[in-house]
C-alpha cells in the first residue's frame, strides 16, 4: 500500500515510518496496532503489511531519515538501533516541495522552509504540482494522511 503524508518529515509521520518499516522487518511487533486485533486477525491473508512512503514537505531535509534522525535526537523516542536498522528504507523516502499557503505563524517554530510559493508560483500552479507529484506516486490504493 503507497501512504501519502502531507508533512512527511514531521514526528507523527517519520514515527510511523520508523515503526512501519520495522514491522516490515520483523524488528518489532504488531502489538498495539488495531490491524493486530482478533476481528482483523484475517487482514494479512489479504493485505500484505508492506508500505511504501511519499509526500510533500516544507523543511529542506534530505529525506525521511534525516528527519527521523533530528526527531530522535530532541525526543529518544525509540530506540536508536531500531532507527539505524530501517535507514537505508528511510533514506530512500524523499519528499517533494510542499506549501504552506494559509498556515498562519504556528509554522514559524519549524525554522527554515523552502516551499512552492518562494518559486514564485501562482495558486493555481502550486495546486498543479502538487496534483502532478500526487499522481506520479499514486495508484488504487494509496492513502493521503494530512499531518501538517
Amino acid at each position: 500500500m503507497k501512504i501519502w503524508i502531507i508533512g512527511a518529515y514531521g514526528i507523527v509521520s517519520t514515527t510511523a515510518m520508523v515503526g512501519a518499516k520495522a514491522i516490515e522487518k520483523n524488528l518489532t511487533s504488531k502489538v498495539g496496532l488495531i490491524s493486530a486485533l482478533p476481528p482483523f486477525k484475517k487482514i494479512d491473508e489479504y493485505v500484505p503489511f508492506s508500505f511504501e512512503f511519499g509526500g510533500h514537505e516544507i523543511r529542506p531535509l534530505t529525506n525521511a531519515y534525516e528527519a527521523a534522525y533530528e526527531h530522535w535526537e530532541m525526543n529518544r523516542h525509540f530506540e536508536k538501533e531500531l532507527l539505524e536498522a530501517v535507514k537505508e528504507d528511510l533514506s530512500q523516502i524523499v519528499a517533494a516541495k510542499g506549501t504552506a499557503l494559509n498556515c498562519g505563524s504556528g509554522i514559524e517554530g519549524l525554522g527554515e522552509i523552502k516551499t512552492l510559493e518562494d518559486e514564485g508560483l501562482t495558486l493555481r500552479e502550486i495546486v498543479d504540482r502538487i496534483l502532478e507529484d500526487m499522481r506520479k506516486f499514486a495508484d488504487d490504493e494509496t492513502v493521503v494522511i494530512n499531518v501538517a
